[in-house]
């Protein structure tokens, strides 16, 4: 009885079982036959004959910057990306055999759009995703969203004075490493101290790399101004008994006298009588053949008032930083040594900083968007004629190829320029735009010209 109980029970086991094995494989069957199904209908085939057809494997060229947005903090993104597309992506080294991975048996490989944005053919990285047609297809549009979400980065150089890179990398490298962390860029100099000019590279976004080129430039203006105050004297408008020079450093300012330029035409006139004297001011200096001067008049004293009302006007309205100026326009700019507001032409525009001439005294500047302003129509602001007046030394000509710093210096202490110091002018000649006129400080009793030559600062013409 016992061993009949016994089969009874081995028996009940051994259905069990064949139940329980039967129902895995049952399992596994649905799973792989309906799965093989679902994926037919998501590629759109109609037999396992096409099911090759519907696999693919493609080949994306990215812009190396982008990189490290696709596989994101500790691989995140990436995995996310195949997580939900259901494929798998991995980047290949495109400098070994790793570039032609796509296995003896990936007959489906496919290059894909080139989505490289860089303009430098080795800035590039090869991005191998594997899977399902519509699949791959998904992933493909993601991986282009990050892309575009990542801000294209470009390479862009400057040259600059060696004498002035020192500055610009600060003691330690403390205003290199200032720049970098403000701008998130990165600054590389050329080693080679030995040239006139190093090369700076920039890497980073256009906007972020033109905005510290900006501030580069304004630092080196800076140093320069610097370096000039050290020898000589700058005009200072806020007070005629400060002589400080304030000369303008560009042959670029010479248009202010351009006849052909209709928006010019509204300059004081000067007396074009020969042998009649007139006192003027020198405010600005070019060289020792070239500089603007005020021609003494009761007009001095109106363009002093104007700016007073430019200030005061100019002062309250805001500034817009997204307008855009032209050169050749006439606007009101600031001066930001005296804090005012005068009237200048736009001459020239780098690196987001307009170049100006302030159209009243000569000299010229660069500044921002920040220190312009547009004129109302009609504006009284533009009634009074524009006080500077370009001349030229008569009789004189540099002693070599070009004026020296020393003989500009010299003939800026002659003439005393800045300080309101009367000079006696007689017109001579005109030829073209300019006048020549004979420069003569009679309270010194001295012919600055023949001053010029008996110094060795300059020969006769």
């Amino acid at each position: 009885m016992s061993d009949f109980k016994s089969v009874k029970v081995i028996s009940v086991i051994a259905r069990l079982f064949t139940l329980g094995a039967s129902a895995v494989l049952w399992y596994w069957s649905y799973k792989y036959i309906f799965k093989e199904v679902d994926d037919d209908v998501e590629c759109g085939v109609k037999s396992n004959e096409d099911y090759n057809d519907c696999y693919k494997i493609i080949r994306m060229k990215i812009p190396s910057y982008s990189k490290g947005a696709i596989i994101g903090k500790n691989g995140a993104t990436i995995k996310k990306i195949q997580e939900r597309t259901k494929t798998t992506i991995k980047f290949l080294n495109k400098n070994t055999k790793d570039m032609s991975d796509t296995n003896q048996n990936d007959s489906n490989c496919e290059w894909t759009v080139d989505v490289t944005k860089d303009k430098y053919d080795d800035a590039f990285d090869i991005l191998l995703v594997r899977g399902l047609t519509l699949r791959v297809m998904e992933a493909e549009k993601e991986i282009k969203n990050v892309i575009d979400s990542v801000p294209i980065y470009s390479i862009e150089t400057m040259c600059v004075d060696n004498r002035f890179v020192g500055k610009i990398i600060g003691k330690k490298g403390e205003n290199i490493r200032r720049l970098k962390e403000l701008y998130k860029i990165q600054i590389d100099i050329d080693k080679n101290n030995t040239n006139i000019q190093r090369q700076i590279t920039f890497r980073g976004t256009t906007e972020n790399i033109n905005e510290c080129k900006r501030e580069i430039i304004k630092m080196i203006d800076s140093l320069v101004v610097k370096e000039k105050s050290l020898n000589s004297t700058s005009i200072n408008r806020t007070n005629s008994g400060n002589c400080e020079l304030n000369r303008s450093q560009s042959e670029k300012s010479e248009v202010i006298s351009d006849s052909n330029d209709e928006s010019l035409k509204n300059f004081v006139n000067y007396p074009e009588e020969l042998d009649k004297n007139v006192d003027i001011y020198i405010s600005s200096v070019v060289d020792c053949s070239k500089f603007y001067a005020h021609v003494v008049s009761d007009e001095l004293t109106t363009l002093d008032q104007l700016i007073d009302e430019m200030t005061a006007h100019f002062s309250k309205i805001s500034p817009n930083k997204s307008e855009i100026f032209k050169v050749g326009e006439i606007v009101a700019g600031f001066y930001e040594q005296g804090q005012l507001w005068q009237r200048v032409k736009i001459i020239g525009l780098e690196y987001g900083l307009y170049e100006i001439i302030y159209l009243d005294y000569g000299d010229t500047a660069k500044v921002t968007v920040e220190n312009l302003r547009n004129f109302e129509i009609n504006s009284k602001f533009l009634n009074l004629p524009f006080q500077a007046v370009r001349l030229m030394t008569h009789g004189i000509q540099p002693c070599g190829e070009f004026w020296t710093e020393n003989d500009i210096s010299e003939f800026e202490k002659l003439t005393k320029v800045g300080c309101f110091h009367k000079i006696s002018a007689v017109f001579k000649k005109k030829s073209s735009c300019n006048l020549e006129v004979q420069l003569i400080d009679e309270e010194a009793g001295i012919d600055i010209a023949n001053k010029l030559i008996a110094d060795g600062k300059a020969k006769s013409l």
